[in-house]
Parts: structure tokens; C-alpha cells; sequence
């Protein structure tokens, strides 16, 4: 299907709207885990200084408790089994001067003061691929009891290393998941959030083009008259009358199509000032009874009026009469022959229903939903024969929202049709 100008536009907007959230999750979802690793990292960092340092002060307690210090019970003791075994670790005595006395593991310290004591950092040197490579270790230095003697120990980054880069790894693998979830969801949500200006785009399209029709129809209908009567050179007063009859109601209908445009243009702006007073129902149903008689007859249709006689309602008059009378006018224009338009009033618990009900040709469930929609006709060659634009139920429907009001549409198609009008008490 060949998309239109709309369609286009309005694809890119999704599409951009989906990329700026996309955008937007993506910068969130980095963040967070820029957040976790430095907090994480920060925390295995203290905890691992704490290993060390606690490992080092254990060693010392337990050298402080020997009687007598020296080379060969430092061996007895085999510290790289106690209190527990690491394999990346070194555990060193030394004298006050820095020099070694003992040292268990296979790792060999460069680069370290070995006067300091608490945590420093140094370097031990490894082989890989016959090659010396440097690589720095974390040393925790104590002294032993009151000696002169220190217990130094040492625990390469390895462990810790390759757990945050695990976590680097686990990263760059979840945000390319995250950005196609995030884009898939985010052209659904952007799909979802431009869904009330894709209708207006179309209600716009449909009203500009229906417009267009609506007024096309009884100006090209004028013209193909004036065409004619000025094309005949006949002196027959009944035959220029005949013309100028249809011009004339060429031009009521066209009239009265830009009205009804205009009076929704004045609700959409919200200029149209409802004021509200007490209303007499009856008395009300009674006036558009009466404007509406010629038409019943001339169409051999009877409207009766029901219902209770003293219900006031506090709504707009100006406002309600023109929605009855809408209701009234279709009722008439789309009742069969010999047909009845019964309209009545009745109160409720939390309401009042004025309803408009007829015996006419009715509407089919598929037109129904959409009769108050703006230039919408189900029965679009009858619409023509009654000089109907499909706005009046339109105006209806915005006009009972200004005055706080609702109403509904029930029909049967070949039955008729029930307009109810419901007013909050």
C-alpha cells in the first residue's frame, strides 16, 4: 500500500521519538552501571585491603605468642598454609632494615619500602612467554609484637582483576540487548504517545477533503444551473423559478455546511461561552416540537412528546435546544413513511434522560460507533437526498461535553433509533 505525505511524516516522527528514548534509556542504563562498578569496585577494593591486612595481623599474633623467634620456626609454622592458603600471596618477615628472613610463596616482591607499615602498593615481576613482565601486587606490613621484626603480606590483583573485568564482559554484552528491547519498546511507546496526533492528522485529512466535497457538490450544482438557464433562450418565467429554486437550495445547503464548520471551529477553540440556568424540559421539548412541525409533515411523519412536566435541569438553553433539535432533524430526515419521532424526558436517580427516539431506517452496527464522528455518514446516498453533511451529530456530541453532559447512541438497523441525552443532577 502506497504510503501518503501524512504517513511519511509521521514515520519519522516515530522513528525519531523512538531514537531519543532509545537514547535516553541507553545514557540511564550506562550510568547505572558505571555507578555499580565504581561502587562495587570501591567495595572489593576496601574488602580486599581488609583480607590482607587481617591476614597479616593474624600472622602476627600468632609469631608474637612464640617464645623465641627465629629462622627455623618460622619454617615449622609453614605460614602459607595458615590460617588459610592463597596462591597469589607472599608472606615475608623481615628486620627492621628491610631485610628478608623468610619468605613463603613463589612470588618475587621489586619496588617495595619495606619500613612502611599499613597497606602500600608494589611490584612483583612474572614471566609469560619467556618474557618479564611487572605487574603490581597490594602489601600489608605490621610489626610482630614488640620485636623489631615485621610480617609482611602481599596478594596480587588477579582474582580481583579478572572479576571486574567479568563484570565489564557481562556489560558489553547486556547493553546491545538492552538497545534492541529499549528501540523495539520505545517505537511501541512512541507509536502509542503519537496515536491522539496521528488521529488529528487524519481527522484533519478527512475534514479537509470532505469539506472540499461538501461545498464542491452544491457549487458545481449552482453553476451547471446558471450554465443552462443562460444557455436557453426560453421566456418562461416557471422555468427560470424552477432553476433558481435548486440554486437556491444549492446555496442553503452550502450555507449551511460552513455554519456548522464554524460553530465546531468556535467549540474546539473553547470561545463559545455556555452560561447555565433553569430550564423547563417540557416546555423546551414543546418549542422544538414546534419548529420542526412543517418538516414532520411535509416528511408524513408525527413527533409526540412524553414524560414528566415539571423536570428543570440547570444547563445551557441556547445549547440543549440545539442538540434536541439536531437529534429532531435527523429523526425526521432518516424516519420511513407514516413514521413517529417520540422525544420525553425522565428523571433518574443521579441523572435526567432527555432522549430522542424514532422508528427509521436505523443504523447498522458497523456505522454506529462512528455517528458522532466528524463527516461521517453511514448511509451516504440517503445523507444526500436529506442534504446532510454528517457534522450535525458531531456538534451534538461536543456540545453535551461543554454543558457536562453525555450522550449515547442505540440503534437497530430497520428499527430505528434512540439519541439519549444524559444531564448529572
Amino acid at each position: 500500500m502506497k504510503l501518503t505525505l501524512i504517513d511519511k511524516n509521521l514515520n519519522k516522527i516515530k522513528l525519531k521519538l523512538a531514537i531519543q528514548y532509545s537514547l535516553m534509556v541507553l545514557l540511564i542504563v550506562i550510568s547505572l552501571m558505571s555507578l555499580f562498578y565504581f561502587v562495587y569496585s570501591n567495595t572489593l577494593y576496601k574488602n580486599f585491603d581488609a583480607n590482607i591486612s587481617n591476614r597479616a595481623l593474624s600472622i602476627s599474633s600468632m609469631l608474637s605468642s612464640e617464645e623465641e623467634l627465629n629462622i627455623e620456626t618460622l619454617d615449622s609454622l609453614n605460614l602459607s598454609q595458615n590460617p588459610f592458603q592463597n596462591q597469589e600471596e607472599i608472606i615475608q618477615i623481615i628486620d627492621k632494615n628491610g631485610k628478608v628472613l623468610f619468605s613463603a610463596g613463589d612470588l618475587k616482591l621489586i619496588n617495595i619500602n619495606p619500613e612502611t607499615e599499613g597497606l602500600s602498593t608494589g611490584q612483583y615481576m612474572e614471566e609469560v612467554n619467556n618474557q618479564e613482565t611487572f605487574k603490581p601486587i597490594r602489601i600489608y606490613t605490621t610489626r610482630i609484637g614488640t620485636t623489631s621484626y615485621f610480617v609482611r603480606v602481599g596478594r596480587t590483583y588477579e582474582n580481583m582483576n579478572e572479576s571486574l573485568e567479568n563484570i565489564i564482559v557481562s556489560f558489553l554484552i547486556v547493553i546491545p540487548f538492552v538497545v534492541f528491547i529499549t528501540g523495539f519498546a520505545s517505537y511501541g511507546f512512541a507509536t502509542f504517545a503519537i496515536k491522539p496526533f496521528e488521529e488529528s492528522y487524519r481527522k484533519l485529512e478527512q475534514f479537509t477533503g470532505d469539506a472540499s466535497h461538501e461545498l464542491k457538490t452544491p457549487l458545481s450544482t449552482i453553476k451547471a444551473n446558471i450554465d443552462v438557464a443562460l444557455s436557453k433562450n426560453i421566456d418562461s418565467t416557471p422555468y427560470y423559478t424552477k432553476k433558481l429554486a435548486i440554486i437556491n437550495d444549492s446555496v442553503e445547503r452550502m450555507s449551511k455546511i460552513i455554519t456548522n464548520m464554524l460553530y465546531i471551529s468556535r467549540l474546539d477553540s473553547g470561545i463559545l461561552e455556555l452560561t447555565k440556568e433553569k430550564i423547563k424540559v417540557f416546555s423546551m421539548l414543546e418549542e422544538v416540537k414546534d419548529k420542526f412541525m412543517d418538516a414532520a409533515l411535509q416528511k408524513n411523519v408525527q413527533i409526540q412528546i412524553e414524560g414528566e412536566r415539571n423536570i428543570e435541569v440547570t444547563s445551557n438553553k441556547a445549547a440543549l435546544f440545539e442538540i434536541l433539535s439536531i437529534l429532531i432533524e435527523n429523526a425526521i430526515n432518516f424516519n420511513k413513511i407514516q413514521g413517529s419521532v417520540n422525544i420525553g424526558v425522565q428523571s433518574l436517580d443521579k441523572w435526567f434522560e432527555i432522549y430522542v427516539a424514532d422508528t427509521g431506517i436505523g443504523i447498522s452496527r458497523e456505522d454506529l460507533p462512528h455517528v458522532f464522528d466528524r463527516f461521517y455518514r453511514g448511509e451516504k446516498s440517503r445523507s444526500r437526498e436529506t442534504g446532510g453533511s454528517g457534522l450535525g451529530l458531531s456538534i451534538a456530541s461536543n456540545l453535551t461535553g461543554s454543558i457536562g453532559a453525555r450522550i449515547e447512541a442505540k440503534s437497530k438497523e430497520g428499527f430505528g433509533s434512540t439519541f439519549t441525552i444524559f444531564i448529572p443532577k
